[in-house]
């Protein structure tokens, strides 16, 4: 996982391609700040569940061992509104988990 990517949809996905990794998961940005991506090792079933720039955050489900894992990754760059953005990603946790 890596934050601050400060990158948008004008670099091609082809640029961060890692031999072993699938193609990443990326929440784009912009060159001021933000933006995440993800990467999951090859032979690792995964796919993208949601993901809002909103409050910068990705939630993909992975396959392990015949179990699914939500692997949430979010992105706060001001410690002063924790509170809220715990609340939204509990929010989305819930919707996820309700389905």
């Amino acid at each position: 996982m890596i934050s601050e990517t400060k990158i948008d949809e004008s670099f091609p996905i082809g640029q961060f391609i890692i031999k072993g990794f699938c193609t990443p998961y990326r929440l784009d940005h912009n060159a001021n700040g933000g933006g995440l991506l993800i990467y999951v090792r090859e032979g690792i079933p995964s796919k993208l569940v949601f993901s809002s720039s909103t409050f910068e955050s990705i939630f993909i489900e992975v396959n392990i061992r015949k179990k699914k894992w939500l692997i949430s990754y979010s992105y706060n760059p001001n410690r002063n509104l924790i509170s809220n953005h715990l609340t939204l990603l509990s929010k989305d946790i819930d919707r996820y988990l309700s389905k």
